[in-house]
């Protein structure tokens, strides 16, 4: 098989048949060399076929477990990295892990876990239909139905964890946890330390973390500009059932911060 003499759309219908639909006989090396070229010769429909990755196939595979992504992902195989939809389970599968593993009481919502599964399987089930019905002319229908089926998921996990989400916040070096949130910058991601408690309240500073790779050392650099980075459990609310939630289903409804919050860590326990 000689790949450099093949279309992009070729390209792009020769890695979903491989692993998707499981229709080729390639074998990994082969699908990892089909997907690189894909990246090569058109990152934007690279991007298309991350897309339309999911971790399944058939809506009975659906329940797959998360842990599994890894080893299933196509995109890992070819980048070294999980897609977007992968990284969405994997870090749902951690949390609920986390949350279970915790010694603070959490009192999951059964019922409400229960109806958002069942959400994440009926778009399974459409986006199956969609693929014996239309195969790839119904792409972005079946997209669609992609991205819904993770957001009804990462509810469901959610509801699992009481509606609850673990959020990092810093603190003092006494402890105390600091009137701050989390903002995107054009220069990255930094901490705005508030004038008040009041989300919305005037910024009157700002901190950035450390960028060191060992735990240790980004503590200690922290705490030099005088803040540890700890971690707190937020609840969020859940989305009015029987309608279709917002991108930002489940996000936390605080504005960013809240001193009505569980604190797991004030990162003083973080202490060698």
């Amino acid at each position: 098989m000689e790949l450099h003499t093949l279309t992009r759309p070729q390209l792009y219908s020769l890695a979903t048949a491989a692993h998707i639909r499981r229709r080729s006989t390639m074998n990994k090396a082969q699908l990892t060399a089909a997907i690189k070229a894909l990246a090569e010769t058109d990152p934007q429909m690279y991007g298309a076929l991350e897309l339309h990755h999911s971790l399944n196939t058939t809506p009975d595979q659906a329940e797959t477990p998360a842990a599994e992504a890894p080893s299933t992902c196509p995109v890992k195989w070819a980048t070294g990295e999980l897609c977007q939809n992968c990284r969405d389970r994997a870090e749902d599968t951690a949390a609920e892990a986390a949350a279970a593993a915790d010694p603070r009481e959490i009192v999951p919502d059964t019922e409400g876990a229960e109806y958002w599964t069942e959400q994440a399987r009926q778009c399974h089930q459409r986006r199956y239909e969609s693929e014996q019905r239309s195969d790839t002319d119904g792409f972005l229908s079946q997209w669609a139905a992609t991205q819904m089926a993770n957001r009804y998921h990462h509810l469901a996990t959610l509801a699992k964890r009481g509606w609850t989400w673990d959020y990092h916040a810093i603190f003092d070096l006494e402890g105390n946890l600091v009137a701050a949130k989390y903002l995107q910058t054009k220069y990255g991601w930094s901490w705005a330390l508030l004038a008040s408690d009041d989300p919305d309240s005037r910024i009157i500073g700002w901190f950035n973390e450390s960028n060191a790779q060992d735990p240790a050392r980004a503590r200690a650099n922290n705490a030099k500009k005088g803040y540890y980075v700890g971690l707190v459990r937020v609840s969020v609310p859940e989305p009015r059932r029987g309608s279709i939630p917002a991108d930002r289903a489940g996000d936390r409804a605080d504005g960013g911060f809240s001193r009505d919050v569980v604190i797991l860590d004030n990162g003083l326990c973080q202490r060698a």
